[in-house]
């Protein structure tokens, strides 16, 4: 980061952010859908976890 001129690095760290968040973003999704399909949240919850796993979405 010796010329903060140069894009390219600030490029590639932005890209970096961005993968990680949507990494977390996904684990958090697929987390809360396994956690209500083993009942752990519930009955609302149970419910919840199968109409919210990935695999599910797009199939209403």
């Amino acid at each position: 980061m010796e010329d903060p001129l140069k894009s390219a690095p600030w490029d590639h760290l932005h890209t970096s952010i961005n993968k990680r968040i949507a990494d977390t973003v996904e684990r958090l999704w697929m987390m809360i859908a396994v956690c209500g399909r083993n009942h752990a949240l519930g009955d609302a919850g149970t419910i919840f976890g199968f109409e919210v796993h990935p695999d599910a979405v797009g199939r209403q």
